[in-house]
């Protein structure tokens, strides 16, 4: 059987990424920028079927990943790769019903012990994937299922939140991490019970797929396993999220926001210098940068003086974005290097400001973005969010 499976891989994994993935340009998706960190992944899973949007025009990348969708990711991968998903019966779940898009997806993926339910009549297709239930998936998908040979990725979890994982996902969550399909959030937090947006997850599954590929030893050669992100899929275009912490199941960069590790190398040096992590982190970062930097115009002042140290802040992630798109990896070196006066004065203004002004630069930074979005930038940027107390 192991054999029959690896041969099936090995032509079908290989045909699909060689398939190409398709041009930013070429995508339907209003909501998909050209310049995003997850777009080159968005392209990947929709050229190649694994993926749909949430309308015609639109793709939701914040939107979080369900039970429902991620499995149905899962089962067209395996349609795509000519293996059957057919299965002989239900498995029973009262919540999955025969008209529901995820229907054969979740009774395929039940019976193959791909995934579990809350209990015996329940599955909760509509409930948020969880980062540590997509890591439990994804690797029972490959090792179990694919029957490949994933030792090699075997041993600790090495998140400095290691021990809020579940201890049936841990196993699952070590393997992920080990081999790059999954990385940690800033400060290399996992947020094990956080969940995984439709980016991350697209994310997510092109570097499994190449590490399918890989493993098989059918990657094209210019192929490298990148690293992921964590987020999701959708078939169904009226599905919304809701979150959930499966404490049997699934799991599933980005985590609640986004993906990859810590800041990276140094200054101007080619990304071929920086890991995977480094890289994905970067580019998570110039993501969340880019949604403060196009709000904050639009953000009505509630205190002039602190709206205008909140403008001087934008301005230093600006210049730190302009230098990115421009091909320049900003890690913490170069940040240091060059922005280093600006975040010092920044921080020595805000201490000079009223406790009501303070209040007010939160509280205007909140409506820019999320408290998590906000603290990853400004650890980032070593401007710690205890800079902020």
């Amino acid at each position: 059987m192991r054999k029959k499976i690896t041969a099936v891989i090995a032509g079908a994994v290989c045909a699909v990424m060689l398939a190409g993935t398709a041009l930013a340009a070429d995508l339907p998706f209003k909501d998909v920028p050209g310049d995003a960190w997850y777009t080159d992944s968005v392209a990947y899973v929709y050229e190649n079927g694994l993926f749909s949007g949430t309308a015609e025009d639109t793709f939701s990348p914040d939107n979080y990943m369900t039970r429902g969708m991620f499995v149905t990711v899962l089962q067209r991968q395996t349609a795509k790769m000519g293996m059957s998903t057919e299965v002989a019966s239900a498995a029973g779940f009262a919540d999955v019903a025969s008209t529901a898009y995820y229907y054969d997806a979740v009774n395929w993926a039940a019976a193959n012990g791909i995934v579990t339910g809350k209990d015996a009549a329940t599955f909760a297709p509509n409930e948020e994937v969880t980062r540590e239930q997509m890591c439990a998936i994804i690797v029972r998908y490959m090792r179990d299922y694919l029957k490949l040979d994933l030792s090699q990725y075997e041993g600790d979890v090495t998140f400095a939140d290691a021990d809020t994982i579940s201890g049936y996902a841990a196993p699952c969550v070590a393997i992920a991490q080990n081999a790059g399909i999954v990385n940690g959030l800033q400060g290399n937090v996992f947020k094990p019970q956080g969940n995984a947006s439709r980016a991350q997850v697209a994310k997510v599954i092109e570097t499994e797929s190449k590490l399918i590929a890989t493993l098989n030893g059918t990657a094209p050669a210019d192929s490298n396993t990148t690293d992921n992100s964590d987020n999701t899929d959708n078939t169904d275009k009226n599905d919304n999220t809701n979150t959930n912490t499966d404490s049997k199941d699934n799991s599933g960069s980005g985590g609640g926001g986004g993906g990859g590790g810590g800041g990276g190398g140094g200054g101007n040096s080619s990304s071929n210098e920086h890991s995977a992590a480094d890289i994905v982190q970067e580019a998570i970062i110039a993501d969340y940068v880019q949604q403060i930097v196009d709000k904050y115009p639009r953000l009505a002042s509630t205190d002039d003086t602190a709206y205008a140290l909140l403008g001087k802040l934008v301005e230093t992630l600006q210049a730190a974005l302009d230098a990115h798109n421009n091909g320049v990896f900003i890690d913490r070196t170069y940040i240091d290097t060059h922005y280093g006066a600006q975040m010092a004065e920044v921080k020595a203004e805000y201490r000079a400001l009223t406790e009501e002004q303070q209040g007010a630069m939160k509280n205007m930074g909140a409506r820019l973005a999320s408290t998590e979005v906000l603290t990853a930038i400004l650890d980032y940027f070593g401007f710690s969010t205890s800079a902020l107390s």
